[in-house]
């Protein structure tokens, strides 16, 4: 039975003024419920989705740089835990429309927040979650957030997927141990704007190349024109689907939408005469160059390093 999905990758709008958070939320929910329609199989959801450009984050303090600032208490408002309320609302969607979607947000644990992609299945329960690993600055400094400690990967009814959550894009490490897993596809919910544009596509494509795998990300559009360095205007958009070769099927442009894509998983990433290992000459190139690996080479990678002052939220200088 080939392993076919249609996966949709949302391009949310953050309007120039702030709005209640509900609004957001309703309206993802909606365009959750346009990808069902259109035969999603899988419909991701950016970083935040729900309260990024938001009444209830809309602060006015110091900024990121001030070290009095503490917005904890906001990401605790427009926190949830999982399973909770917004796990239940977009799940009814997943069972209406019988897909999964992964959708990130501040969950609550207890005491501790997590920046948390939830994904939830065809009938509406979850399935997983994955807390993101490689916090910036602020989110620690700022926000109370504490980052996850484990790099899951999940059996979907398709085939075996995997999430990274915005920094994570620039841990190489992170998509090596998720393919080392097995995991097909790696869905990359994200904010990026302004002039890191070009920096951070090059690399998501440079990614999907590198590990032989599907990259879906889903980010935020200005509601009207892009235009890197002026305010209220510098969100990217560019949800986009990218295949192992490192091409892009799939990609909303600077604008709001989804971005579509029908990925079968069972078409293997072909070559000739890279790793030359097979008597026909032709290459698969995953499964081979996974292979060619060195490991005991590569220990220099995980020596320990001193990040006591990152963790704990701390600046550098």
């Amino acid at each position: 039975m080939a392993r076919i999905v249609k996966v949709g990758a949302l391009s949310r709008v953050k309007y120039l003024r702030s709005v209640p958070r509900e609004e957001y939320i309703g309206l993802c929910l909606a365009e959750a419920e346009k990808a069902g329609e259109n035969g999603c199989g899988v419909f991701l959801m950016p970083e935040q989705f729900d309260s990024f450009g938001s009444v209830e984050t809309d602060f006015h303090d110091g900024g990121i740089y001030d070290p009095a600032t503490d917005r904890s208490c906001a990401y605790r408002v427009v926190s949830d835990t999982v399973p909770g309320e917004l796990t239940e609302r977009i799940g009814a969607v997943c069972r209406k429309y019988g897909m999964y979607v992964i959708a990130d947000f501040t969950e609550r644990d207890g005491d501790r927040l997590y920046n948390t992609a939830v994904i939830i299945d065809r009938n509406g329960a979850v399935a997983g979650k994955y807390r993101k690993t490689h916090l910036c600055g602020p989110e620690k400094r700022c926000c109370g957030v504490d980052a996850g400690d484990e790099l899951p990967v999940f059996d979907l009814d398709f085939g075996r997927v995997g999430i990274a959550i915005c920094m994570d894009m620039y841990f190489p490490e992170v998509f090596r141990v998720l393919t080392l897993k097995g995991a097909e596809i790696i869905f990359w919910p994200h904010q990026t704007y302004g002039p890191s544009e070009e920096t951070i596509f090059v690399t998501a494509r440079a990614r999907a190349i590198d590990y032989g795998c599907y990259l879906v990300g889903a980010n935020f559009a200005s509601p009207d024109y892009f235009a890197p360095y002026e305010e209220g205007h510098a969100c990217t958009g560019r949800a986009m689907v990218i295949n192992p070769d490192g091409v892009v099927i799939a990609d909303t442009g600077h604008y709001p939408g989804t971005a579509y894509a029908e990925i079968d998983l069972d078409r293997d990433r072909l070559g000739k005469d890279i790793a030359a290992a097979r008597r026909s000459g032709g290459d698969n190139i995953r499964a081979d160059l996974l292979r060619f690996r060195r490991p005991e080479l590569y220990s220099e990678i995980v020596k320990p390093c001193d990040n006591s002052a990152v963790k704990n939220g701390e600046f550098l200088d």
